[in-house]
């Protein structure tokens, strides 16, 4: 494969794939998108030394494997931004196409956006404000918000608030100027609490209003803090009290369920439980693929055995408040799924009645099954939701792979966190390259990812989240000895130096 790499990148992708494999237009999409995903690291890892030669060819190879797709572009923006290459960021993400992105997608463009004509200097002052702005606007057209984003989006609106129009309005201290400085204070302060009041924690946030506030106060400016209301507020997404833990007897089952094959499951089970006790409804995903027949090693049963164990003990398992429903992924690409129960459509012991019968057969039309998820649930919005995906493998239709991580950002704004059992070991070929289309699909919403290891065992794979609104911060507010229109003067001119 590291031939493979090195010919790509002397030779461009299209003249190495022809070579390689005659009409590329024949090429699956998923040999294209592994190579973009190791191109990609190939090209970071050149980034990150000193010589950087033959690096943009690199991620310019990158990109066009993986078709230029939306996701992978975000991805590669992301990169040059916490490499402060606002140039090479810029460059790609003007090829982003948002007309047909999701509300989620597009809010994060508009961010970067914002992020990028901030670090282009004063000129562009007033591009990021209104960047950030539309970034506030779109996500807040989401069924459920992201908190956290706008948090920082909110906080950035706050910071631009204060300082992109002050070259315009230079001039004598007067009362024109004391009415533009009041009016622009307040509405930083309000844009600080609105980030405040989606993410508490936010510690920029909260340095730039109780440092600001503290110049208002000493510098006697009249603003009354009675007067600063949040408007258009949407109910932020929070967390709700988890579930107490179910514990199993007769008297408390809705059903006599089967007792589970506990020899069948991996020792450190009580990890996805845990992971999953808190929802409200939880629908699962189950891959019943021809290659789901293929024994596990240390069990001495197949992995649908395993994966039909798994829904047995979970339902035996969690609180029998929560809402279960099931549906199948196998059989053709154009196919209809062979069990498909929404939740609250059917008992726990009808779902594994039905879960019984299935057979393992056919491809994996993963994309096309996940398209139809999100109509599965319940429509109540105070409802805690869960996917949990149970799998040997990728989309093996004709969609590109990539959709996933699109299609995850889609779920979440549905108010839906993806779980993942995976029955992918290293040594698979496409062990590396699966495991990255899992962690983007469960970093949106911090869900858990974990790989059933030959040994039996449950194994970790998340890989953490380095998504920029965790680890970009834009600068906190400076205050100066006066808070008045020299000062604003003095800021921005530190600011475009």
């Amino acid at each position: 494969m590291v031939i493979i790499l090195v010919a790509c990148s002397i030779q461009g992708p299209k003249k190495f794939l022809s070579k390689k494999f005659g009409n590329i237009e024949s090429i699956p999409d998923s040999v294209k998108t592994k190579l973009a995903f190791q191109m990609f690291e190939k090209a970071k890892k050149c980034y990150a030394t000193e010589k950087k030669k033959g690096c943009e060819q690199m991620m310019q190879d990158a990109y066009e494997l993986s078709d230029q797709h939306s996701y992978f572009i975000q991805e590669i923006v992301d990169f040059f931004i916490m490499e402060e290459d606002y140039k090479e960021a810029t460059r790609y993400l003007r090829r982003l196409n948002t007309e047909t992105l999701s509300y989620a997608v597009r809010s994060r463009y508009y961010f970067f956006r914002g992020i990028l004509e901030y670090k282009e200097g004063c000129s562009s002052f007033t591009d990021a404000y209104y960047s950030f702005k539309s970034a506030a606007y779109l996500e807040n057209k989401r069924e459920y918000p992201n908190a956290e984003h706008l948090s920082m989006v909110y906080n950035a609106m706050g910071v631009m608030k204060m300082v992109f129009g002050a070259t315009s309005k230079t001039g004598p201290k007067d009362d024109s100027y004391n009415i533009w400085i009041t009016k622009d204070i307040q509405n930083a302060l309000v844009l600080f609490k609105k980030s405040l009041y989606y993410n508490p924690d936010n510690i920029d946030a909260l340095n730039n209003r109780d440092s600001l506030t503290a110049k208002v106060e000493e510098g006697n400016i009249p603003i009354d803090f009675d007067t600063i209301m949040l408007e258009n507020m949407i109910q932020a997404y929070s967390d709700t009290t988890e579930s107490t833990e179910f514990d199993i007897n007769a008297s408390d089952k809705i059903d006599t369920l089967d007792e589970v094959n506990i020899a069948y499951l991996p020792g450190n089970r009580k990890l996805i439980l845990d992971a999953l006790k808190k929802y409200d409804e939880l629908l699962v995903v189950g891959d019943i693929s021809g290659s789901m027949t293929l024994r596990q090693p240390s069990k001495g049963v197949s992995r649908f055995t395993i994966m039909k164990e798994t829904v047995l003990y979970l339902a035996s398992n969690l609180n029998n408040k929560l809402k279960m429903g099931m549906i199948s992924v196998g059989g053709s690409c154009n196919g209809s799924a062979l069990l498909d129960h929404p939740v609250s459509s059917i008992t726990r012991v009808g779902l594994l009645n039905e879960v019984k019968s299935l057979y393992p057969n056919g491809g994996t039309p993963l994309i096309k099954t996940l398209r139809k998820a999100k109509w599965k649930f319940d429509t109540e919005k105070t409802n805690q939701k869960a996917l949990l995906l149970i799998s040997d493998g990728l989309n093996s239709c004709y969609e590109n792979n990539l959709d996933l991580c699109l299609l995850a950002e889609e779920l979440h704004s549905f108010g839906i966190d993806i779980h993942i059992i995976s029955f992918i070991v290293e040594g698979m070929w496409e062990y590396e390259y699966a495991y990255e289309l899992y962690n983007c699909m469960i970093k949106v919403d911090h869900g858990s990812l974990y790989e059933l290891q030959d040994d039996g065992e449950f194994k970790d794979k998340y890989e953490g989240d380095d998504d920029i609104f965790d680890s970009f911060l834009l600068p906190s507010i400076k205050v100066g000895e006066d808070l008045n229109m020299n000062y604003l003067k003095i800021y921005h001119k530190e600011l475009c130096n």
